[in-house]
């Protein structure tokens, strides 16, 4: 959502400096606009990398809950360092043009109009960012907290019952997605709870088994859903086999990697212990079958590519 934004900040700046004349005029209304897009910009930007960076530098999914990094203490620190960071580059760009593109229009002219104006301008990005952070923290401090709506994608059905893959929006403007898939037969639904989408746009390749199981994978994870079932199993690589361990119903800690014990291969989810199988059939690019992205495509309208493992 503030993407966007900051490119029609960063575009404006742009045209303003590359044009001659208004780079350089030296007047106090010409510098206002030459340097606020810019600051403007880097306060909205200035939060989205830091959160990204701590994201990144912790390792999301390795012991450290999301909801700190969903607390309004957390958003506002950055607030604060992007308001800051944003400042200071204004400033240091009117000082920039004082000093180079001097005018007789630049020198200091009292009147309340003017200082009005001046503040305004300086104040409105200030109030803007803060504001919008700000409802961010009390969204995201919500009983519950913030969830938008289910988006549903069907993908196959076969045998009398139908599967679709579900997704919905956990962060108010960063692409952060719970995943859910939901089985329907007879008009029931029954739905099992997938893993947590905690940075970037949804892509996930659906294959298809040859004994008719699909399997969901994308940066974080693989799964394995039985139609028949209509069970889910957590895929996961032990000794150049991929072993499946049930997933249980409702939330979990995200899995770990396969361990033994008593001579068989398990799978931990926080303190639960997933006993597992080996999958004689691994997904390959040979059972290709679709991709969801905002949407279930089948292969023939996106053509297989390979999304590598972050983790």
């Amino acid at each position: 959502m503030l993407w966007p934004v900051i490119a029609s900040f960063l575009l404006l700046a742009a045209v303003l400096w590359a044009i001659p004349g208004t780079r350089r005029a030296g007047s106090d209304r010409a510098i206002a606009w030459k340097c606020v897009p810019p600051g403007c910009a880097v306060m909205l930007l200035v939060p989205e990398l830091l959160t990204a960076a701590v994201w990144l530098l912790a390792g999301y999914g390795r012991g450290i809950s999301s909801r700190f990094f969903n607390s309004g203490a957390v958003f506002f620190a950055v607030t604060i360092a992007g308001v800051t960071a944003g400042i200071l580059l204004i400033v240091k760009l009117r000082n920039f043009c004082r000093r180079k593109y001097a005018s007789p229009e630049s020198a200091p002219v009292n009147g309340p109009y003017r200082t009005v104006f001046l503040l305004l301008l300086f104040a409105a990005p200030v109030i803007y960012v803060a504001g919008l952070f700000a409802a961010v923290a009390l969204m995201m401090n919500m009983p519950g907290g913030y969830h938008g709506p289910w988006r549903t994608y069907p993908v196959a059905e076969e045998n009398g019952v139908a599967l679709a893959f579900q997704e919905r929006s956990i962060h108010p403007f960063l692409a952060e997605y719970d995943y859910r898939l939901r089985f329907r037969k007879a008009g029931k639904d029954t739905y099992r709870d997938l893993w947590c989408n905690a940075g970037g746009q949804t892509h996930v390749n659906v294959f298809r088994l040859s004994n008719g199981r699909f399997v969901f994978s994308d940066k974080d994870e693989d799964c394995l859903a039985d139609l028949g079932t209509q069970r889910v199993f957590v895929l996961r690589r032990f000794e150049n086999k991929f072993c499946a361990g049930l997933l249980p119903e409702g939330p979990f800690d995200r899995p770990a990697s396969v361990v033994t014990s008593g001579g068989r291969p398990v799978i931990h989810t926080g303190r639960r212990k997933l006993e597992t199988h080996v999958v004689p059939e691994t997904p390959d690019r040979k059972n290709y079958f679709g991709r969801v992205s905002y949407g279930f495509f089948p292969a023939s309208e996106k053509p297989y590519q390979p999304i590598p493992k972050r983790w």
